[in-house]
């Protein structure tokens, strides 16, 4: 049996040891379909995963799959859920972000993730309703915007 114990940032919550048994996966967060529900409002739905790492070899890395989308689909994912949000974005230039960008690969095949049991992010829509529930009023305020 493989233990695995979480530390929290200081001042955070209590969070529990996990117990594992050999190729044992269990989820963490805030969301009822977790394995762990830890009711903290600092964690995100699915805010981690605890696996079995025996898979792994020497080589911990991995490239998890994730999401590709262009910024079309992320206003329409965007306009999806608020309509008439994305009439609000405006496209600015930044050599500096595009520099940044412009090194990364434009796709890569996940394989040894999904063989290790890492499952591909949910649709994007869903992700921008998650920011907007868990996130926005936090961030709103980072910025000192209004509520």
């Amino acid at each position: 049996m493989t233990r695995a114990c979480l530390r929290p940032a200081p001042g955070g919550p209590h969070l529990p040891s996990i117990f594992l048994e050999r190729g044992e996966k269990r989820t963490i967060g805030r969301s009822p379909q977790a394995d762990v529900v830890i009711d903290e409002p600092s964690l995100s739905r699915l805010h981690a995963a605890v696996i079995d790492t025996v898979g792994f070899g020497l080589d911990r890395s991995i490239n998890p799959p994730g999401i590709r989308a262009s910024v079309r689909q992320m206003l329409a994912a965007l306009e999806a859920v608020k309509p008439g949000a994305s009439a609000l974005v405006r496209p600015v230039e930044d050599a500096a972000i595009a520099a940044i960008v412009g090194t990364w690969p434009g796709a890569f095949d996940p394989l040894r993730a999904s063989r290790l049991g890492f499952a591909p992010h949910e649709k994007l829509v869903d992700l921008v309703r998650a920011f907007i529930e868990d996130d926005l009023l936090a961030t709103r305020h980072e910025r000192g915007l209004p509520d």
